[in-house]
Formats: structure tokens, sequence, C-alpha cells
């Protein structure tokens, strides 16, 4: 069942591999729309969270009992017959779709898109008996249809509004002022430019630096939340939580442009254009969402029934999540602290192996469970092949000039720091991400809410937990996303956090050596 359930992902690579959809370019409509492919994950990821949102307990259970596999299928083996058979005539199809003038035919395009959708129906019915997907789609074709509208919707209003920016811009440029001027600084402005600053150092506030994004995530995380823990909340008051976590979000996106210009006026400018401007908006979105979240779980006002109290609270989270904050905490202050060339990544591998370490009375045996298996280092080889195939095409230039510059400049620290580095990527990260992702949260959003096991799951907390995975690699949303799912299968075949973890330190491994191998840092950053 893993085999199969990994097949179209191994497909997709052959695919991406062989094809690029560059060659498409000269396409007239065709060629335009595939130069916007990077949409379709953006409105898929909305629309799924606003099924979820929407659809209700309907939905989850419905996909839920879909995901119990039986052990007979009495149809698998001819199923999966016919999808290989339809992927060599896709194959086929493909080859002569993209080596000719057909990409600008309707008619093509139609009988090239029917293959590709006929094979992977084939697929989906080889996993379960097409049977059992008529009945769960007549369950969730109405939450489906729904949440599809209104995440469709969402996100066409996200692109509409990032061209609307100004309204916003123009209130944190006002919210800015106010705030230098609050701490006895001589303000200087270009209102025309939206350009703020003091007689020394001044910034301009553009479309990225409005807030907008940060505040749409924070409906999204909100929203998700309430959603997941509906049956713990008062409707329709914790609705309030949403506005909340927006006017949250732009304040702190206000106080993170006057820090940054407070900096850059006290004589430390590259400190501010550089780590300080890149990491500030993550870190104040992180302590946003995460302090609604904690205000919504302790407050009287918003929560049903009785608050808990400290001693009331499992445990569990906190040797779960506290490698993985440890991590995260020390690469944005680093990398605020050092823009550019990251020397202090070692202090990353030190606060995670000391957070374990005092932290590892409190783990649970079945944490550290281990048994061999070929599998997990399997999918770990598939995760690093997938990886580089979904690599951006990037110029490599820079990142080996400033490795090579940094290299010869101290060659016995570039090699204590390199092999920190390579420790770093096969044990710390591997361990603080996955007793995150899929030892807390995984089964945090499954459908046994909260019980620290792997056996009930549903896709939803598979799909969510691998979205949120994703979205921890910049400009690597689609493979982290992909990524986390397979080490999700690896953790869940077996029911072992440490599968999970070997599979993710064999990716890592494989990359590391590719980066040595080739010189190609920008996998590295």
């Amino acid at each position: 069942m893993v085999a199969l359930l990994l097949l179209p992902a191994l497909e997709i690579l052959g695919l991406t591999i062989r094809f690029d959809t560059r060659d498409l370019a000269g396409h007239s409509w065709l060629g335009a729309l595939t130069e916007n492919l990077s949409a379709i994950p953006q409105m898929l990821a909305v629309a799924a969270t606003a099924t979820l949102i929407f659809g209700g307990s309907q939905t989850s259970q419905a996909i839920g009992a879909l995901c119990c596999f039986p052990a007979s299928h009495p149809c698998r083996l001819r199923w999966l017959s016919a999808h290989l058979l339809l992927l060599l005539v896709f194959v086929a199809v493909t080859q002569l779709f993209f080596a000719s003038d057909r990409g600008a035919s309707v008619a093509w395009t139609l009988c090239w898109f029917g293959c590709g959708v006929a094979c992977g129906g084939a697929w989906t019915a080889a996993v379960v008996e097409p049977s059992r997907w008529k009945a769960t789609g007549r369950r969730i074709a109405h939450p489906v249809l729904i949440g599809a509208i209104i995440g469709t919707s969402a996100w066409f209003a996200g692109q509409w509004a990032a061209r609307c920016w100004e309204p916003l811009a123009l209130g944190t440029f006002q919210l800015v002022w106010l705030l230098l001027t609050s701490a006895g600084i001589e303000v200087v402005q270009d209102p025309a430019r939206f350009v703020t600053g003091t007689p020394v150092f001044a910034v301009r506030i553009a479309p990225g630096c409005s807030g907008y994004e940060g505040m749409g995530l924070a409906i999204v995380f909100v929203s998700t939340y309430l959603w997941w823990r509906r049956d713990d909340h008062r409707f329709p008051r914790s609705f309030l939580l949403i506005p909340l976590a927006v006017a949250f979000m732009f304040l702190a996106n206000a106080v993170r442009i006057a820090g940054l210009i407070l900096i850059g006026h006290s004589g430390w400018e590259e400190f501010a254009l550089g780590g300080f401007h890149s990491q500030a908006g993550w870190f104040a979105f992180n302590v946003v969402v995460l302090g609604v979240v904690a205000y919504a779980r302790t407050s009287r006002f918003f929560r049903c029934g009785d608050v808990p109290t400290p001693r009331d609270r499992p445990a569990t989270s906190v040797p779960l999540l506290m490698p993985f904050v440890a991590l995260t905490v020390t690469a944005m202050v680093t990398r605020a602290v050092l823009p550019g060339f990251d020397w202090l990544y070692p202090l990353r591998l030190v606060t995670v192996l000391v957070a374990v370490a005092l932290l590892r009375r409190q783990y649970r045996a079945e944490v550290w469970s281990w048994r061999w298996s070929w599998t997990a280092p399997g999918i770990g080889v598939a995760v690093y092949l997938l990886w580089i195939a979904l690599e951006p095409v990037t110029d490599l230039g820079p990142a080996r000039l400033l490795y090579d510059a940094i290299r010869s400049e101290g060659p016995v620290l570039f090699a204590f720091w390199l092999m920190c580095r390579i420790i770093g990527s096969i044990v710390t990260v591997p361990l603080a991400e996955e007793l995150a992702f899929r030892g807390y949260l995984l089964p945090w959003l499954s459908v046994s809410r909260g019980e620290q096991s792997a056996a009930r799951w549903s896709w939803a907390a598979i799909l969510i937990s691998s979205l949120a995975f994703g979205a921890l690699h910049p400009g690597r949303l689609l493979a982290g996303t992909l990524a986390g799912m397979f080490f999700a299968v690896a953790f869940l075949r077996r029911g072992l956090l440490m599968d999970a973890v070997l599979a993710h330190a064999t990716a890592n491994a494989l990359v590391a050596a590719h980066v040595l191998l080739t010189g190609d840092w920008t996998l590295w950053s």
C-alpha cells in the first residue's frame, strides 16, 4: 500500500524531468497559462483550507472513513494495470503534444488533459474501490463546492488586495510616524513616495511592507485553528479572534518598520536592511498568531467549559515542540545579527541538542522506538530526487562566489562550520522538525484530536501539517509540502516517529552530498 501511495509522486517526478512546460511558451493561450502555473497550488491550498473550515465535521469524517483502507480490494490489480497502461498513453500523447504545435489546438489540449485525468482516476480506483469514492463524493459534494467557491474567491480577493495596497501602506505610514514621534525622534516623510524615516536613515514602504501578506496568513491560520477546535470555543463570539489577529498583525508590522528605522538611525544600517528586515516579519507573525491562539485557549470569554490550568494541561507538547522552537528562534536571531553568510549556524546545533538533553526524561518511550526498515531511507531517497527536480533554476554564481570567498579567508574555520552544517542537516534539523510536525502537529490535527498516536489519522491532517512544513521553506512550498507528505507516510506506515526522522535525515544527507559535489550552495539557502 505504501508503494501504491508513493507511485504518483514518482511518476510526476519522472514527467517533470522528461518534459518542461517552457516548451509551450509559443502556444498562445496555453503558453500563457503554463507561465502562471505557480498560482494553481496557491489557489488549491486556499480552496482546501476553506473546504475544511466551512465543510464542518462531515468532510473530515467522510475523508477519514475513505482512508480506512480495507485489506481486500478485488479489482486492485486490474485498476493498477489500467493505470500503468494509461500512463504509457499519457506519456506518448505528452510527447506529441510538447514536440509540435498541437498545444495551440483545443482538441489536442482536451485529449491531453483527458488522458491525464483518466490516468489519475485509474490510480484512485486502485487505492479505494470506485463504489466507496461515489459514496464519499455524495457526502462531501456540497461542502467541497462551497469551500471551492469561497476559497477561490478569497484567493482572487487576495490578488486584488495586493494591487490595492496603498490604503494599508498609508495607514502603516501614519502609524510609523506616530511611533517614531512618540519616541522623540525627528521624522522626515515623503507621502507621495511612501518614504519615511529620520534625516539620517529613511525607508520606502513598498507593497510587501504594507502588511497585507501577514494579515492574510493570520486569517488563514486563526480560521483553521477555530475549525479544528470548534468544539472548545463559543460561537459566534470566537470569530472576533480573526479581526483581533489582523489588527495585531497590522500593528506588529508598523512596529517592525519603526524598529528598522531606529536601528538604521543608530548607525547599524546593514543590520537593519539585512537580517532584521528579513527575519522580524516572520518573528512578529509567529508571536501574534501563537499569542492569539494561546489567549483563545485560556480565555473564559472564548472557550467553552472549564479553562484548563497549567497543572491540567498535557506536558507532551513541550518536549515535542521545544527543539523546533529552539531551532527557529536561533535561526532568526543569528540571521538578524549576522546577515549574509550564516557564520553562527553552529549555534543551532547546540541549542537543539541542549533542548533535547534537558527534556530527555519527558519523552514518551515510543518517541525513541526504533526498528530498522529499508522503507524509511527509500522514502528519503525519493524525497531527495523530488526536491532536486523541483528546485527552481537560479544563478549559482553569487552563491559560489560567497562560499569561495569565505573558504579562502579562513579554511580551518570554514571546515568547522561545514562540519556543523552537515551534522545539523542530518541530525538536529530532522529531529527537531519531525518531533514538531509529525510527532505533535499531525496527531493533533488527526481524528483522534490530540492523541499522540498514529493509530488514527486523516488526509486533512496530513495535508495541513504538510502545508505547514512546506511553508517553512520559502520559495519551495510545493517541494516542501510533498516532502512533508512523504515523511508523514514514513511515520504512519508503522507508527514509529524515528522512521520519519530517518527518512528526513536520508534526504538531507543526499542534499548535503549534492551540495558538496556540485557546488550548488543555493540548496542550503
